[in-house]
């Protein structure tokens, strides 16, 4: 009966080393006498030529030979498939291959490049959002805005109702609810009158800004202020009941003022708006009654009919 030895030398490569590999498997004879055969092949053909495409790995048990049996591969372990295919110059080593390692070397300095220059242009791109951000934040740009937002002028309103209530009579006056209630109204009233008064002449002056639609929206807003309270009834004495039907005049022909006004800007069209000279005639004669000289002009309000070519004068 042949020993083990025997039986391996149909075994190819392959299998053999499995044996050697997992010793745990197999007896100790057939481990030794693997080794001994692939140290043999090594030996007899240090440069062995590829293995043949037809040949291929045996899960089938070797048969019995003497005492020694080798057994299957176990099918977990089962060792890789050899390949079908002729061996191609990519399976050589990298020593057969000299080109291999300049060709690398050229193409991570060219992507080491490539990141460089993507590093500059972000950078590049980052000054220059950084740049942008901080135009908006120059003194020029900041005054292009303020011009842009400007709010009408602050006049001294208090300064206005208290030489209103001078023109009322000391009988009038007795009565403090009313004196109290008369005072509100005119506060509201020249809160109201001077904004209208002021945009008014920007407008005559050539001067209103993209700002100033929403500048008269803003007015007419406060012109409401002065209608909330119109709604509720005073019982004023002869003096303040007369002032206070002047302001309900001016107030109402002011509010159709500034929502007409921004549209007629271009070309000045206004100066030619028939409504719009009436109503702001009727305002100029309405505000002489109540008191001489605007606060806003600083020239007495005129009594005659605004005619075309001469709004505000």
């Amino acid at each position: 009966m042949s020993n083990a030895s025997d039986a391996l030398l149909a075994k190819t490569d392959a299998e053999l080393r499995f044996f050697v590999e997992n010793p745990q498997f197999y007896q100790p004879e057939l481990v030794g006498a693997a080794r001994r055969e692939l140290q043999r092949r090594a030996a007899a053909n240090p440069h062995p030529a590829a293995p043949a495409a037809s040949a291929a790995p045996t899960s089938e048990p070797a048969p019995p030979l003497g005492d020694t049996w080798v057994p299957a591969t176990p099918a977990p372990f089962a060792p890789p498939p050899r390949l079908d295919y002729a061996a191609t110059e990519l399976d050589e080593p990298t020593r057969r291959r000299p080109w291999l390692l300049p060709v690398l070397g050229l193409l991570a300095v060219g992507a080491g490049l490539g990141v460089y220059r993507w590093s500059e242009a972000a950078e590049r791109s980052s000054k220059a959002e950084a740049a942008r951000t901080a135009a908006k934040l120059s003194p020029d740009a900041l005054k292009l805005d303020a011009v842009a937002t400007t709010s009408t002028p602050t006049y001294n309103i208090a300064q206005l109702v208290d030489k209103q209530a001078t023109t009322i009579p000391a009988a009038e006056k007795q009565d403090a609810q009313a004196l109290r209630q008369f005072r509100e109204m005119t506060r509201r009233f020249w809160a109201a009158e001077t904004e209208a008064e002021y945009l008014t002449k920007l407008a005559h002056d050539g001067k209103a800004g993209p700002a100033f639609a929403n500048q008269a929206r803003l007015n007419r807003e406060n012109w409401r202020e002065w209608n909330r309270g119109a709604a509720y009834g005073f019982k004023f004495g002869p003096t303040m009941s007369e002032q206070y039907k002047l302001m309900g005049k001016v107030a109402s022909s002011q509010q159709h003022i500034m929502e007409r006004l921004p549209t007629k800007l271009t070309d000045q069209a206004y100066l030619g708006d028939k409504e719009l000279n009436a109503r702001s005639g009727d305002v100029q004669a309405w505000m002489a009654d109540l008191q001489r000289v605007s606060p806003v002009t600083g020239q007495p309000y005129q009594v005659t009919t605004i005619e075309a070519g001469q709004m505000g004068h």
